[in-house]
């Protein structure tokens, strides 16, 4: 699966995808799905799973352990420690009360607005952060509602954080992506800290390497 996840990058690459999309477009949705990577990824892995179970909780844990990367990117200027919560707390339930979606608190799904100091960031630093929370809110929303269209945003949403923010390298998020975050999303498996870490080219924010997870 490892290896089809990057041919699909590349063959995107070579037809010239993005990982973004104007999501407000009147077509955005199918044009999500079929021109760009996330939905390449999301796609294949709905058409290759054994069934459509195997195939919702996988998109759910890839999203989770994505979103939750790059949350480095939110935590480079914002302390607010609510989208790391909801990314945990995600994780456990794909992994132990999934299809349970009583588990999901409505809270999950908003965006949090990121601040510093208790002020609203509305310089050049509000778009990483804002997709990195954008990210986490997507993959509950997913979690919650189980529409494709949520775990494309998603992903999206995590490699623009990325791409944006001085943190660390959008390739350095790829490769991490298909090496580490893919193979443990269709293990199905709680991701220790040493691989929600693996290929860092960044520092560790405190409040992430003191996670807990079952490894």
């Amino acid at each position: 699966m490892t290896q089809h996840i990057a041919d699909i990058i590349k063959q995107a690459d070579l037809e010239k995808l993005n990982w973004d999309f104007y999501e407000d477009a009147e077509d955005a949705e199918e044009y999500a799905r079929e021109k760009t990577i996330p939905g390449r990824i999301v796609s294949f892995i709905f058409d290759e799973a054994k069934d459509v179970n195997d195939a919702e909780k996988m998109i759910g844990l890839l999203t989770t352990f994505a979103s939750r990367r790059s949350l480095v990117c939110w935590f480079l200027y914002c302390k607010n420690e609510f989208p790391f919560f909801v990314a945990n707390s995600l994780e456990k339930y794909w992994l132990e009360f999934w299809p349970d979606r009583q588990n999901i608190d409505d809270s999950w799904l908003e965006i949090t607005e990121p601040t510093e100091n208790g002020s609203p960031i509305y310089d050049c630093r509000r778009q990483d952060t804002l997709s990195a929370s954008s990210a986490v809110a997507h993959a509950a929303r997913y979690a919650k509602n189980q529409s494709p269209h949520d775990a494309v945003i998603s992903l999206s949403h995590a490699f623009i954080a990325f791409d944006i923010s001085p943190v660390s390298s959008y390739v350095n998020y790829i490769d991490w992506l298909v090496n580490v975050a893919v193979p443990s999303a269709f293990d199905l498996e709680y991701m220790p800290p040493e691989k929600m870490f693996a290929m860092a080219d960044f520092e560790i924010p405190s409040v992430m390497k003191n996670m807990i997870s079952k490894g």
